[in-house]
């Protein structure tokens, strides 16, 4: 087996032959066409696959011609048994590389033993093409009865009917039947010619298929018992498109918790998972873990997760807040300045007296200070000094008061005007730490999960 280091697709290549003989199968005729769908499909490998109790120069020459064509065109091959077909499927799919499954349908039990193989076995992520030999094959091929190949609505099937050179896609809504649809044109000489670049964009029809929804509760009218809203208009325009019917079977208010112990989902996704509604209409959460167990549509809104927090009031204004009018630099240099001035005055007036006695004492720093101090909460002196030096700190200091006094009014007004609130903290690990708030999520939700699940 060759084992590829980058994202592959495969093509596997079935010889379902007989019991005892294989049938020759002309490598040369299929060749161009399994290469037009290699080049198509960005495939990056073959796989042949052959029965493990068929022996045979037939089948060797099959394989050996597959094989020596594939190799020419520089395509990596392999050969496999035919019961190691659901174990190479598996490892595909968990090396995420999609694979094309080829099988040549010669005879009636060929057919049959290609569908016991698959029976059992989720068709939906591979892509399979059935290449049917001989007229009478071709019955099964166009009509083909109930649902051979146990196919959903979104199983990737590729059929090519004998001597015919339209490509057909099989498909199914309903368990019992399959639905054949034209998918592209083999010509020789242009190659493959496909008429939708997209494997789904002709399948539209639903036949009327009634289709089994489960909803969040009061997410429907009272009277109808239909939704209302963005998704009723959407699937207003759905039906009519694709021509199928809704019919709500549940109502439930929340969208799912795993339970690892038994390995069950609750809610609309425990619902959907267990089968018992085909479509959760809802404005479920896309994450990693739940992508494991639901087919999500593409996203029809994209949001960020958000803690909403009650606003603190802002009436209630503490003592702090008065001395939030300045800053910490600015208290500090006014209170700089009340010292200082004391000091000064004190130094001025021992000075002027000329007193030995009234320099060493500490009278002439306490009582300035208590000057300065009633000078600054707007109180008067109780004697003007008749000293011009000491009436002119004084003039100054007042000045200065006054200049203060104005500034911390407007800042405190303007301050309790337009109080913000503000909050603790600033992030979700400040709110881990502070502790105080208690977090209220939707039940079940993904938010729930989340922080349940969080090792931080």
């Amino acid at each position: 087996m060759v084992r590829f280091l980058c994202r592959h697709a495969t093509i596997m290549l079935v010889f379902t032959i007989g019991n005892c003989r294989a049938v020759l199968i002309d490598s040369n005729y299929y060749m161009p066409f399994l290469a037009d769908l290699q080049e198509y499909y960005k495939i990056s490998g073959i796989s042949i696959l052959y029965d493990d109790n068929v022996e045979g120069l037939e089948m060797q020459t099959n394989i050996a011609g597959f094989l020596r064509g594939f190799s020419n065109r520089l395509i990596p091959t392999q050969a496999l048994h035919y019961s190691r077909v659901e174990e190479k499927a598996d490892y595909d799919i968990s090396v995420h590389a999609e694979s094309l499954f080829v099988a040549f349908l010669t005879s009636e039990r060929v057919y049959e033993n290609y569908r016991r193989a698959t029976q059992g076995y989720d068709m939906s992520y591979h892509t399979w093409l059935a290449v049917f030999i001989g007229d009478r094959m071709n019955g099964l091929c166009y009509q083909p009865t109930g649902n051979p190949f146990h196919l959903y609505f979104n199983s990737r099937m590729i059929v090519l009917c004998h001597a015919d050179l339209t490509i057909y896609k099989w498909y199914s809504i309903y368990r019992n039947r399959t639905e054949v649809l034209e998918l592209a044109k083999w010509d020789k000489d242009r190659n493959v010619i496909f008429e939708n670049q997209n494997y789904y964009e002709s399948r539209f029809d639903l036949s009327g298929k009634v289709i089994r929804v489960a909803t969040p509760t009061n997410s429907t009218s009272d009277t109808s018992a239909k939704m209302y809203g963005f998704f009723n208009d959407l699937f207003r325009e759905l039906q009519s498109f694709m021509n199928f019917t809704l019919t709500n079977v549940y109502e439930t208010d929340a969208f799912g918790k795993y339970d690892p112990t038994n390995d069950t989902w609750s809610g609309l996704i425990g619902h959907l998972s267990d089968g018992e509604v085909d479509l959760v209409v809802a404005p479920v959460t896309i994450t990693k873990y739940r992508m494991d167990y639901v087919d999500f549509s593409k996203p029809l809104i994209l949001s960020s997760n958000r803690l909403y927090i009650k606003q603190p009031l802002g009436a209630r204004v503490p003592w702090s807040a008065y001395f939030q009018a300045f800053s910490i630099s600015s208290w500090g240099s006014i209170a700089t300045t009340l010292v200082v001035s004391s000091l000064l005055t004190a130094y001025i007036r021992a000075m002027l007296e000329k007193s030995k006695l009234a320099r060493k004492s500490m009278n002439y720093v306490l009582e300035n200070f208590i000057r300065i101090w009633g000078i600054y909460c707007q109180q008067g002196v109780p004697d003007l000094p008749s000293e011009i030096p000491l009436r002119l700190v004084y003039v100054t200091v007042m000045l200065l008061t006054l200049v203060i006094w104005n500034v911390y009014s407007a800042s405190i007004c303007s301050y309790l005007t337009v109080l913000t609130p503000s909050l603790p903290f600033s992030d979700t690990k400040g709110f881990v730490d502070d502790g105080s708030y208690k977090v209220i999520v939707v039940q079940n939700s993904s938010d729930q999960s989340a922080i349940l699940s969080t090792r931080e």
